[in-house]
């Protein structure tokens, strides 16, 4: 294990402070506490779900230990897939997650948040408020220990997944289910992490939501022959997906191959934060997100 050196974690540090826009919180003295930087710290969140696969860590700024992202949720596009993938780039704003930091030596400390106008803490996750950076500072014995940016983007649109596929238009056989996420990106397409809160509604009878699919995504329904439209939205943005429902209505229901191909519509501004409003026979409200 390297070890680095006071002076160099210091000028480190104030690299980092300078870098993410907290310079202040670090003294001319190295005897920073970690009530100085007027945030708690948070301990390590609950263990891990086994059944997702969380991603990979990334080193902390002065290379003593690693910090873990945990999706909060297993629709958090960080975790979708059966490959660990990098430590996300970006995160969604609005988007809840959880985080760990592990030292070098095998023990958890706790992490503080550097810059509250970005980054909360409440009910067990993390949550990004605005875009931009944010600092996250690991005391040890009123020392900094380590120390990581994190970055936040507002999406700039969504869409909707069906077996990490975009769906455009959906066809199903009569009594056939489909399992739908969501996904937000941001301006250069790239999958934003983070667990969102995004509103799912139907128009028409011949589709149901039968619940919602884990905490987040929905399993949808064929419940009738016809037509029928799926609506998402995430704040100011809305998707609309037509669902093509085949099958004999005075016959036995059946389940069959189905096919997502056609246009969406994707409509709003970049929004951050905030409900979203739909109307539709059935409706549901989850959070949720995909990867591609």
């Amino acid at each position: 294990m390297t070890r680095v050196s006071a002076p160099l974690r210091r000028l480190a540090a104030l690299s980092f402070a300078l870098a993410s826009g907290c310079a202040d919180l670090f003294p001319s003295e190295d005897t920073t506490s970690a009530s100085s930087a007027g945030n708690p710290p948070v301990g390590p969140p609950v263990d891990p779900d086994p059944t997702l696969t969380q991603p990979d860590p990334v080193r902390g700024g002065m290379f003593v230990g690693n910090f873990y992202y945990r999706c909060s949720g297993d629709r958090d596009p960080a975790c979708i897939g059966d490959q660990p993938r990098d430590f996300p780039a970006e995160i969604a704003v609005d988007g809840a997650f959880q985080l760990e930091y592990r030292a070098d030596r095998g023990y958890i400390l706790p992490i503080t948040v550097a810059n509250p106008d970005r980054l909360t803490y409440a009910t067990g996750a993390f949550r990004a408020l605005a875009p931009g950076p944010a600092a996250l500072l690991v005391y040890e014995k009123d020392h900094i220990r380590d120390l990581l940016n994190l970055h936040f983007t507002a999406p700039t649109s969504i869409e909707i997944q069906r077996n990490q596929a975009e769906v455009l238009t959906l066809t199903l056989e009569l009594g056939e289910e489909a399992a739908l996420v969501a996904i937000a990106r941001s301006d250069g397409g790239l999958a934003l992490a983070g667990t969102l809160q995004y509103r799912w509604s139907v128009e028409g009878d011949s589709v149901t939501i039968v619940d919602e699919q884990g905490p987040g995504g929905i399993r949808l329904q064929a419940t009738a022959p016809g037509e029928a439209s799926l609506l998402l939205t995430l704040a100011d943005f809305a998707v609309t997906v037509p669902v093509t429902v085949l099958g004999d209505a005075g016959g036995t229901s059946s389940t069959g191959a189905s096919s997502s191909t056609g246009d969406a519509s994707s409509t709003g501004d970049a929004a951050s934060t905030g409900d979203a409003s739909s109307t539709g026979d059935a409706s549901s409200t989850g959070t949720t997100g995909g990867m591609p």
